[in-house]
């Protein structure tokens, strides 16, 4: 296309190549400058929700990349780039707050892929009644086990603890019972109540999932602790 000087537009890339990481630094750099700033729930020295203030860009950014995930850690890129993509998502938030639901939801999809990678073969075989034949959704995947077994399954069959958390309760707190599955044991609303709320729609919206992109982290963390290194 040809702009209104002669001059032709740049082609864009819908799907830009390159590093993720050099796409974040690329974002933080196209908002340094730009005013605004937000105060929502993040994980402190105060408490696992006090409210933080984020005064500038800049510091927005550097609260995020604190939530990178550790070069060491075995997830394969398919999963580094999904939780990629909500740290760039959390990012935009600076300009628009909404944007930070998107994040979220995209914190949530990082996650279940973790976790049907890792544990949903497990998930499934412990069905009451295995099917005899995988069968296919509407969407035309292979159905996967919900998110509150894939969920229930770290605490029941894993043995996952509190302190397998060290980036989410580092300033005190519990997230175990919010894994489970709804119950007597469980801390509503659980993890997976919180991500269908998100998804289908809830018209009752509140502050920002404080410490979210903390426990996604910490699981990713935990389920590839001992997984061999993948493409």
């Amino acid at each position: 296309m040809i702009g209104q000087d002669g001059e032709p537009w740049p082609q864009a890339e819908f799907w830009a190549t390159g590093d993720q990481a050099d796409r974040l630094e690329a974002i933080g750099a196209w908002l340094e400058g730009v005013p605004g700033g937000f105060c929502l729930p993040w994980p402190g020295e105060q408490g696992p929700a006090t409210l933080r203030a984020f005064s500038s860009p800049q510091a927005w950014r550097a609260a995020l990349s604190e939530l990178d995930l550790d070069p060491a850690c075995a997830a394969p890129k398919v999963v580094r780039d999904k939780y990629r993509r909500a740290q760039k998502l959390y990012l935009l938030a600076w300009i628009d707050g909404d944007v930070m639901l998107a994040g979220e939801m995209a914190a949530f999809t990082a996650l279940e892929l973790a976790l049907n990678d890792q544990v949903g073969p497990k998930v499934a075989a412990l069905a009451e009644k295995p099917r005899k034949k995988a069968k296919v959704s509407a969407t035309g995947m292979i159905r996967t086990p919900l998110l509150a077994d894939l969920l229930d399954y770290l605490v029941v069959h894993a043995g996952i603890v509190d302190e397998d958390f060290p980036t989410a309760l580092s300033a005190g707190g519990t997230v175990v019972d919010r894994l489970r599955k709804v119950g007597p044991l469980a801390s509503r609303p659980t993890l997976a109540e919180t991500r269908n709320r998100l998804a289908h729609g809830d018209p009752f919206e509140g502050l920002p999932l404080g410490g979210l992109l903390h426990v996604v982290r910490d699981l990713i963390h935990y389920l590839y602790r001992t997984a061999p290194a993948s493409p």
